[in-house]
């Protein structure tokens, strides 16, 4: 499964093999750089609206 991903990644662009191990490429940093607002958001409104007795689902 994790070979599956990084195949993925690494076909998207976002990812590029670097010796034993795979890096990001400069899409894959920039991903991150404009998820990182999303993720802060999400935390956020997850923790404030997350009903009595647990999460959903």
């Amino acid at each position: 499964m994790l070979s599956t991903r990084i195949a993925e990644l690494t076909e998207a662009g976002l990812l590029a093999p670097h010796d034993d191990a795979y890096c990001l490429t400069a899409l894959g940093a920039d991903l991150v750089t404009a998820l990182g607002p999303l993720t802060a958001w999400s935390h956020r409104w997850a923790a404030e609206t997350e009903p009595p007795g647990g999460r959903l689902g």
